[in-house]
């Protein structure tokens, strides 16, 4: 499932500045101790060539985290599991009170809290997210970097234990497809950036999205806003658990049928 350009600006400019997504976020406890965030998104853009580029949206946190130490090369591979406590996911609807009792996939199940080794150490790191266009695959992406307390970054190595993702080709973590961590220069800013690659994303979104929702460039800027809005709520909710991020269902809910009630 593929978002056209057009689309993904308003549906990005709903995002960071609409005042029910901030109330939402609120309302379905998102701020609430002790992992809570704050949605605090901010809409970025940048000339290019004396012409408007592709919006994007950021977002900076600083979070704790239990990072193993360092290990041998042939223990990599275990220690890189999810460490990411139970909780900031679902695994169905009944567990919400939500009815069918389905598989709900905007949220992916987490996995406990568990590590290989008593080897660890808390580190606390400074995250900054950005929500990119992806000209490629013309769906959104996520890019981000992160640096400990001392300004030292994190290696791709310690991104990967921390999200619980594959640092090699073919997706060896949780959730197949959307977890091979890449880095390259950021798109936009051109600096070093690691990001979730999004080749196995629109398949994931397009069973996600049911047909009413899929949208062309000929719609009107306010339908285009609430598809865009849907389209992103649902693939955030795809790749936050990855870095750790909690993402309320309730909100998920909230905004999901605030966008039904616009149509």
């Amino acid at each position: 499932m593929f978002l056209a350009p057009d689309v993904f600006r308003h549906g990005l400019s709903a995002w960071t500045s609409s005042p029910h997504a901030q109330a939402a976020w609120k309302e379905g406890g998102g701020e609430e101790p002790p992992d809570g965030w704050s949605w605090e998104w901010e809409w970025k853009e940048k000339e290019v060539g004396g012409r408007r580029g592709m919006p994007f949206s950021t977002l900076c946190l600083t979070r704790s985290h239990h990072l193993q130490k360092e290990m041998g090369k042939e223990e990599e591979g275990k220690r890189c599991r999810n460490l990411v406590p139970e909780g900031y996911g679902i695994t169905n609807r009944e567990e919400e009170g939500i009815e069918g009792g389905e598989e709900d996939p905007c949220v992916l199940p987490m996995l406990p809290l568990t590590f290989t080794s008593s080897e660890t150490e808390m580190i606390v790191a400074d995250w900054e997210l950005h929500i990119v266009y992806d000209e490629i695959y013309n769906i959104p992406a996520l890019w981000f970097k992160a640096t400990r307390s001392d300004g030292v970054p994190l290696t791709r190595e310690e991104v990967a234990c921390l999200c619980g993702v594959s640092v090699g080709e073919g997706g060896g973590g949780r959730g197949g497809e959307l977890t091979v961590l890449s880095q390259d220069d950021h798109p936009i800013l051109g600096q070093p950036f690691f990001f979730l690659h999004p080749c196995g994303t629109p398949g994931r979104m397009a069973r996600l999205l049911i047909a009413r929702e899929r949208i062309g460039e000929d719609s009107d800027d306010g339908k285009k806003a609430l598809i865009g809005l849907t389209y992103l709520v649902k693939w955030f909710g795809l790749v936050a658990p990855f870095l750790g991020l909690r993402f309320p269902p309730p909100f998920v809910q909230a905004m999901l049928i605030s966008v039904e009630q616009k149509k």
